[in-house]
């Protein structure tokens, strides 16, 4: 899991395959971002405050765009065992 930046938002990577994006203020659920195959192991957020990226089970690293409403923004394949 990780803040954002700015310390209002927290990222979590959740057991069904997801990241689950949080409101600090008053913990509620604003967004769960889908995508992985697999169990999402790590998350992180960029120091720029643009993206996250997660790290899964599927053997891949997706890049995800916070200002594009949390869309799929890249996807790295070419790992050979879950990315932690």
């Amino acid at each position: 899991m990780t803040f954002s930046l700015n310390n209002l938002v927290l990222f979590t990577n959740y057991c069904d395959n997801t990241i689950k994006v949080w409101r600090v203020e008053d913990w509620s659920l604003i967004h769960s971002i889908e995508g992985h195959t697999g169990f999402v192991e790590c998350v992180a957020a960029s120091y720029c405050g643009l993206y996250i990226a997660s790290g899964s089970c599927d053997k891949t690293i997706k890049i995800w765009s916070i200002s594009d409403d949390y869309s799929l923004y890249w996807t790295l394949s070419e790992h050979h065992n879950a990315v932690k």
